[in-house]
């Protein structure tokens, strides 16, 4: 299996949004009961043996959220190769640090995020091991555009917690998308991924589907 997280999105109770972590063996039902008491589900790990359930999730019109290292994107991908639904890519794509905007991984992520379905989380720049990712938010925002970017405090900043505050955390974006009209854009689709706007949440799928 290819060593990654994913989370189930849909939605939870009115303006919350959550998810539990679930064996990627477990069954639909089982799967369904989980999302009725949370109204989310984290899966660990990917294969090709998920494809029956990574059809229910894209049927239910869910999206997939990944935390993978850059140079297993590609495999990620393949995987996700017949998903119907949005994926989310965490944290940057995770390149290695010795080779940023070279890494392959996040090469295929900029391609991949060209066909509507991907989406970026620019968030935990402390777990890209030092690199700068100022040049990565830059090629992103220049090859997918404000709409299929996403911020994410990442809190509560699992492993690396000392030093971290919600408002140091939160200004970061200023830094790396200082345009007020981009966050503006951004802000949207995260409305509409997550559902707090239907009729944002309908017009990415209508984008999706003319991609």
């Amino acid at each position: 299996a290819t060593p990654c997280s994913a989370t189930v999105g849909t939605e939870g109770s009115p303006g919350q949004r959550c998810a539990s972590v679930v064996a990627m063996a477990l069954s639909f039902p089982a799967l369904m009961l989980a999302m009725t008491a949370v109204g989310g589900a984290m899966m660990k790990g990917m294969s090709p043996d998920n494809k029956a359930l990574i059809q229910r999730i894209g049927q239910l019109g869910w999206h997939v959220e990944v935390q993978a290292r850059g140079g297993d994107l590609p495999a990620v991908f393949r995987h996700l190769e017949h998903f119907d639904g949005h994926i989310v890519i965490d944290h940057f794509g995770l390149p290695d640090p010795r080779l940023g905007l070279r890494d392959p991984g996040f090469r295929q992520l900029l391609r991949e995020g060209e066909t509507g379905r991907t989406f970026v989380k620019m968030s935990a720049s402390y777990r890209c091991h030092g690199l700068d990712v100022a040049p990565l938010a830059g090629a992103l925002l220049a090859t997918l555009g404000p709409r299929r970017l996403l911020w994410g405090s990442d809190w509560p900043w699992t492993q690396f917690e000392n030093g971290r505050s919600y408002p140091r955390i939160a200004s970061e974006l200023s830094r790396w998308l200082p345009d007020l009209h981009a966050l503006g854009q951004m802000d949207q689709s995260a409305s509409g991924l997550f559902r707090f706007s239907l009729p944002l949440h309908q017009a990415l799928h209508a984008q999706r589907a003319v991609a």
